[in-house]
């Protein structure tokens, strides 16, 4: 009664007692189920079998069916059974003994088991049934040396088998990480060096600046074979990781350090200690290397030459090319050195080096075994020679070097502001085998000087003369309609420089008269009846490409004009045809225009066309 009572006096009881009731009522009637975690089925591994191997599957184990129609065959072959449709004991072999090879079975009973075994092949898939799979891992390599860097590396992930054949060392000969420097880990890169091992022979780490000095001491304990080495702009390397890699890696052919801070002089002399086959040295803009660090690489050479016994594994005697670009403090003790030394070198950069010896070199009378090295050791060697931007190289030195060095097919001069007429009128007739020609910049030549390249110049293929701003029509026409290189001229830049549209459209009147007039006289060559005999006509000469940038007095009708005369023989570069380039590219980006994109920003003196292949 107590709680009748109490009920009755408060409301909010009775409100309670509701809210209970109504939640027991609906635990009572709920039918949803209770939630279950979702569990992965157990995975099955279906593979061949001997009999011993499925005596394990017998029916005793509790997990196995011992029960039913099939449990004579548990853990025995079934293929007997199968083919007869019988179940029996009878139907099943000793497991121990030899395997049934079911030789009595006659043609319908060899047929049932077929489909039997069609049934459960199509049922069952077996791993390892892929016909690539099947192949020879010798074989499977040889396919997957076809495949670019980033395919191999996402077959990693296939299986085991796969992963351990992308990093077979015999893969890896070479690495080039040019098409993904950018966007390649470090810890990969140098996995693929160490899966390389011994077999890399060239390693191409151009800009990848994820190239720690750890990385590289790492690699040296492995890659001892390395012939063709590029850390250009690998910036994260340190000195002494340098120095331990270099110290291993003792059959090195080609080494390019260009732009590294952490070659120093130290670094040179290791090179020269540990390199004997080393024949291609880039050591340019290295801000921490001077005129000492060579002079030490070229005393090891010197050392090794004047030894009364081998020195195995020492000097760089067989280097050929040699760049070292923006080099402080050479003097004329080192670059007699290498001149005396060096007798197989066949380039050499020394652009922006330091001017006073340069200036020097060829002047002081007092060195008189200077010039007879320079005649004996660079006679017929010497072939490449970058001078760029040694701003205080005078005439008389240019004149003293082409005496002493005949045989030159490459000249670079570009901002050498101090060089004259005088010089390149003294040059033209002693460099006959010359080719390639950069004199940009040269403000103070005039037209004599690309008159004289004409008049003796017979091999000359590409003239740089951009910025040498009193070249006008004369000079250039002269050189292209008249010139002794006229039939093999194919480059010629004029950025500048003051020739007009009158040039232009010149140039390109003759290069088609000079094809019709061949034409004819092939076709004159052979009789009416012997027309069907003639070969088909070819026009010889080289395509020309002019390059006109900030021709003040080049107009775009006058570059159109001239490119709608003789589009098939000359290309004329200008800041037109780049907006044309752009337009295309605009109207048709499933089929861009090709255009060479230098990765690194460089100054005017430096720049080429693709078809200029002037690297020193």
């Amino acid at each position: 009664m107590t709680h009748l009572v109490l009920l009755s006096e408060n409301p909010l009881n009775w409100a309670l007692l509701a809210v209970l009731a109504y939640i027991a009522k609906s635990y009572a009637q709920s039918s949803q189920p209770a939630k279950l975690e979702a569990k992965h089925p157990p995975v099955l591994l279906f593979k061949n079998y001997t009999p011993v191997d499925l005596l394990p599957f017998d029916g005793l184990n509790k997990e196995h069916d011992n029960q039913g129609p099939y449990a004579n065959f548990a853990g025995h072959d079934a293929s007997r059974g199968l083919a007869k449709h019988s179940f029996d004991k009878e139907m099943v072999c000793d497991p121990y003994g030899p395997i049934d090879r079911l030789e009595d079975l006659n043609a319908d009973e060899w047929d049932a088991l077929r489909e039997w075994e069609q049934h459960f092949a199509t049922k069952y898939l077996l791993p390892h049934t892929c016909a690539l799979n099947r192949l020879p891992d010798e074989l499977l390599l040889q396919i997957l040396k076809h495949l670019a860097v980033q395919d191999l590396l996402k077959l990693t992930g296939i299986c085991r088998k796969w992963y351990h054949l992308v990093y077979e060392g015999s893969l890896w000969q070479t690495i080039d990480s040019q098409p993904f420097y950018k966007t390649i880990p470090g810890d990969q890169l140098m996995k693929m060096g160490v899966a390389a091992g011994p077999f890399l022979k060239v390693a191409n780490f151009r800009g990848c600046v994820q190239l720690t000095g750890y990385m590289l001491r790492a690699l040296s304990d492995y890659c001892h074979h390395v012939e063709d080495l590029n850390l250009q702009d690998c910036r994260g390397l340190s000195t002494a990781s340098l120095a331990r890699f270099l110290s291993r890696a003792t059959r090195m052919r080609s080494l390019n350090l260009s732009g590294l801070e952490s070659v120093k002089d130290t670094t040179l002399h290791i090179i020269g200690q540990s390199q004997p086959l080393l024949t291609r040295l880039n050591v340019s803009w290295c801000r921490n290397i001077t005129g000492r660090g060579i002079q030490a690489l070229l005393d090891m050479v010197a050392a090794v030459l004047s030894a009364s016994t081998p020195l195995p594994g020492r000097g760089c005697c067989r280097l050929q090319v040699l760049k070292m670009n923006g080099c402080a403090l050479v003097n004329q003790h080192t670059l007699m050195t290498l001149a005396i030394f060096l007798p197989d070198l066949q380039q050499l950069s020394l652009a922006a080096c330091s001017d006073r010896p340069l200036h020097t070199l060829w002047l002081d009378k007092s060195a008189a075994s200077l010039y007879t090295s320079l005649h004996t050791a660079f006679d017929s060697l010497l072939t490449h020679i970058n001078l760029s931007n040694c701003t205080r190289l005078s005439n008389a030195a240019l004149q003293q070097l082409v005496d002493y060095c005949p045989a030159i097919t490459h000249l670079e001069l570009a901002g050498c502001t101090y060089l004259s007429d005088e010089a390149y009128m003294h040059l033209a007739p002693r460099l006959p085998a010359l080719t390639h020609l950069d004199i940009e910049g040269n403000v103070s030549i005039t037209n004599q000087t690309v008159r004289a390249l004409a008049n003796h110049t017979v091999h000359l293929q590409h003239v740089c003369l951009s910025n040498c701003v009193l070249i006008n029509d004369e000079a250039v026409l002269y050189l292209v309609l008249h010139g002794q290189c006229r039939h093999v001229l194919q480059s010629l830049e004029l950025g500048f420089t003051a020739i007009t549209d009158h040039c232009l459209d010149t140039i390109a009147s003759v290069l088609v008269d000079q094809h019709q007039q061949q034409k004819q006289s092939l076709a004159s060559a052979f009789s009416s009846s012997d027309a069907t005999l003639m070969p088909p006509i070819a026009f010889h000469r080289p395509h020309l490409t002019l390059e006109v940038l900030d021709c003040a007095h080049v107009t775009e009708a006058g570059v159109r004009k001239a490119l709608a005369k003789a589009a098939p023989f000359l290309t004329i570069k200008n800041f037109y045809s780049w907006r044309d380039e752009q337009r295309q590219l605009q109207s048709s980006p499933s089929e861009p225009t090709p255009r060479w994109h230098s990765p690194t920003p460089r100054p005017r003196h430096h720049t080429r066309s693709p078809q200029n292949c002037i690297i020193l």
